[in-house]
């Protein structure tokens, strides 16, 4: 009876086209509605800082974005170049990170019913875009995330094809 070989173990890797309109549109929402409603100090210069945020959405820039504020920044990921190594049953895939914003507490200097205002504030806005745009929710740390499935085109290539025409 011949001996049986075991298949080589497949490497895949997911290739995301995002749309970029759209989630230029959804981050113009997101630091608008912190502007507007939050009445945190600071977030009125945010306005500003939008307008390169969604020149770096246009040309999917690696590079991260921080809007600050009393108590709080707001971090724009950009489109995060590195890849997260999934295991499967026949193999590996290599997986885009998605873009996303972070919620980071600045803590110093602040009262405790600032901090509680701020926390509030941060919730209540994700919650809202959770809601309409459909960004992923983490809680801790508080995060919105673009899901590559809602914000994309997701394809996914054996490693082998990938530079064959």
């Amino acid at each position: 009876m011949p001996e049986r070989l075991n298949p080589q173990p497949k490497v895949l890797f997911e290739q995301v086209k995002y749309r970029n309109e759209d989630i230029a549109h959804a981050g113009i929402s997101l630091i608008n509605h912190f502007a507007k409603y939050s009445e945190i100090m600071g977030t009125r210069e945010w306005t500003i800082t939008a307008m390169q945020m969604v020149s770096d959405i246009r040309d999917q820039s690696p590079k991260a974005l921080v809007f600050p504020a009393r108590g709080i920044n707001v971090i724009f990921s950009g489109f995060p170049q590195t890849l997260e190594a999934r295991t499967l049953d026949t193999g590996v895939i290599f997986s885009a990170k998605e873009p996303r914003f972070d919620f980071v507490e600045q803590t110093k200097g602040l009262r405790p019913w600032e901090l509680d205002v701020t926390e509030k504030a941060a919730i209540a806005i994700a919650l809202e875009m959770n809601e309409v745009y459909r960004l992923r929710f983490v809680r801790n740390p508080l995060t919105l995330v673009f899901p590559k499935n809602e914000y994309g085109e997701v394809r996914v290539v054996d490693a082998r094809l990938l530079g064959k025409s």
